[in-house]
């Protein structure tokens, strides 16, 4: 990331760690090696986290928990311009290659909306292609959710290869800044990184509000 550069080579330190929201979240990520190569866990389900494009862009970060609900985020899409059933055979393709199960989707609160057209909430529209999905509560206020967020970095592994544009992206995720009154604005800058942390935030709202332990396991049947 660009600000772990400034730091190593030009020690340009306190102004990145007060413009951006995760910059020493991600610098401990980087210390303890937590961004690993292939990282993928065997027979263990894949779940989806959205964050909803209209006329921009839609992220979705694949995940996996390991047995202390810690994720594991094995690969991360992005693009626009495409409907929701598109990223849905994405991330199957994705869990197809490597021999895993794509478990369930999680969107966030306007995940529920209803197109006036349609009449139908892209949660109605993943259920009638017979995917599990499921909303996520909205935060109070986005400052919560961004205290969450960082939290949750302490607990979070990367795949290397596969999610390079989300890491990017948290890395880069900014304030703004009022030069009237020489102080940072409550809300985040709105650019190329917001997609992806607002995925992320699904992640993270998912987990705090223990949806990953409420998904009703899957029935075995023994012969």
């Amino acid at each position: 990331p660009e600000f772990l550069i400034q730091q190593e080579y030009y020690s340009v330190i306190t102004v990145q760690h007060e413009r951006l929201y995760f910059s020493k979240e991600m610098q401990n990520l980087d210390e303890n090696k937590r961004i690993i190569s292939e990282l993928l866990i065997p027979n263990v389900p894949v779940y989806a986290f959205y964050d909803l494009g209209v006329n921009d862009s839609t992220a979705v970060v694949l995940a996996q928990f390991d047995h202390l609900n810690n994720p594991n985020i094995i690969h991360f899409i992005e693009a626009n311009n495409h409907p929701i059933q598109y990223y849905v055979n994405e991330a199957h393709r994705f869990c197809n290659k490597h021999h895993l199960r794509l478990h369930s989707h999680f969107l966030p609160h306007d995940g529920k909306n209803r197109d006036k057209a349609t009449t139908k909430s892209t949660q109605d529209i993943l259920q009638e292609l017979g995917e599990a999905a499921y909303c996520v509560p909205k935060p109070q206020r986005k400052i919560d959710a961004i205290n969450l967020m960082r939290r949750m970095l302490y607990r979070t592994k990367f795949n290397k290869e596969n999610t390079e544009r989300l890491i990017d992206c948290l890395s880069n995720y900014s304030k703004v800044f009022d030069e009237k009154n020489n102080i940072y604005k409550d809300s985040p800058l709105h650019d190329w990184t917001s997609h992806a942390v607002d995925a992320f935030q699904t992640l993270t709202l998912a987990i705090e509000h223990e949806m990953i332990r409420d998904v009703a396991p899957d029935i075995i049947y023994y012969s």
